[in-house]
């Protein structure tokens, strides 16, 4: 059962009862959602040069409000500002507008923003097999938040489902929408007209008792900050790993024998607190990647390593380059060309500390 489900509410089920089956279709559709989106901004890549906005967005969403502040990962993806350039007109938009409208009952326009949370694995057991320990890990939650720019009723979305739903009310006295089959439960409920929330049982409870947004942690401090313009970004919570898998890590990179500077700076990426990956798409392809340290102790050391890794690996090339010499003329070019480019790299890849965090930024495409 649901944490925060009334065990005494009546259910009532909405259709028939589906088989194992649809559900299994119901999970293909959404991975094939994320696929399609993965697929359209490698075209949005592709065809950039076209790319211009036509308006600025005013406002900000919700903030954190029912984020969790232990999620181990988290993707913010702005709908609305996404769907206003201009180069969305070579991107099938009708497709995404008739399974929005027919399949969910949502105006895909309608959508301010869309986040994807999951929270960390959880140890199941320690194993000893063969002389060997083996972590097992429990499957991470997972949940998501739709916010709409105008109000809906959770009674008016998910109509088309064919499979198991029933309605249940929460402790709260809220209304909400539960699929179950099997394993699988996946809660779906309106806080508010405006709020959609999707999630596991564990992250549809999490969400729920974080409303508010106030239990701070670097998780919410970094998804805070992420700037309203840009359209995706990602952000990791790396404190949040259980230091079994962490360990892990380390052995499996521990065996790859890294060069000492290589070396140093795996070390004090998995000492981050959390990181994040920023990308405004506007007249240019604006990318911006911060990393949090401990402190700003953390932050300089880091940005030290980082710089000598880069030179190390300018060096590496320019050695590479030393093969291209010879009588024939495009030896000699390949040469001149690595250099050429090593640099640009170099100079591209530029970091700045302020604070405890570190922060690079760059406009790829202008």
């Amino acid at each position: 059962m649901i944490p925060g489900l009334d065990p005494n509410a009546s259910t009532e089920s909405r259709h028939p009862a589906a088989s194992k089956k649809k559900l299994i279709i119901f999970a293909s559709a959404g991975c094939g959602g994320l696929v399609v989106l993965g697929l359209a901004l490698c075209v949005v890549l592709f065809l950039f040069p076209l790319v211009q906005r036509t308006a600025q967005k005013a406002g900000s969403p919700a903030g954190v409000s029912y984020i969790p502040p232990d999620c181990v990962g988290g993707v913010r993806l702005r709908v609305q500002d996404l769907l206003d350039l201009q180069i969305m007109k070579w991107l099938p938009v009708e497709v995404a507008e008739d399974f929005g409208k027919k399949r969910m009952g949502v105006d895909i326009h309608d959508i301010v923003e869309v986040i994807g949370l999951m929270s960390a694995p959880k140890v199941r057991s320690d194993e000893q097999y063969s002389g060997q320990s083996y972590v097992r890990y429990e499957d991470p939650d997972g949940g998501g938040i739709v916010r709409f720019s105008t109000s809906y009723e959770l009674e008016d979305l998910f109509q088309w489902s064919e499979f198991q739903t029933q309605e249940v009310t929460m402790k709260d006295g809220g209304d909400a929408l539960l699929i179950s089959d099997g394993g699988l439960d996946v809660l779906f409920t309106m806080p508010d007209s405006r709020t959609l929330l999707i999630g596991t049982e564990g992250m549809g409870r999490k969400m729920i008792e974080n409303k508010n947004g106030r239990n701070a942690s670097s998780f919410t401090n970094q998804f805070a900050t992420l700037k309203d313009e840009s359209q995706l970004a990602l952000v990791i919570n790396v404190e949040a790993f259980p230091p079994e898998m962490m360990e892990e890590a380390r052995e499996e990179i521990a065996r790859e024998r890294l060069p000492y500077r290589v070396d140093d700076l795996v070390g004090q990426l998995f000492r981050l607190e959390s990181g994040d990956l920023q990308i405004q798409i506007d007249s240019g392809l604006l990318v911006t990647v911060t990393a949090r340290a401990k402190d700003h102790t953390a932050a300089v050391k880091l940005h030290e390593s980082l710089t000598q890794a880069l030179e190390r690996g300018r060096e590496m090339i320019l050695d590479e380059s030393d093969f291209y010499t010879g009588d024939d003329m495009l030896d000699h070019s390949l040469g001149r060309y690595a250099s050429r480019v090593s640099k640009q790299v170099i100079d591209l890849l530029q970091f700045e500390v302020g604070g405890q965090s570190v922060v690079f930024q760059t406009e790829l495409i202008k």
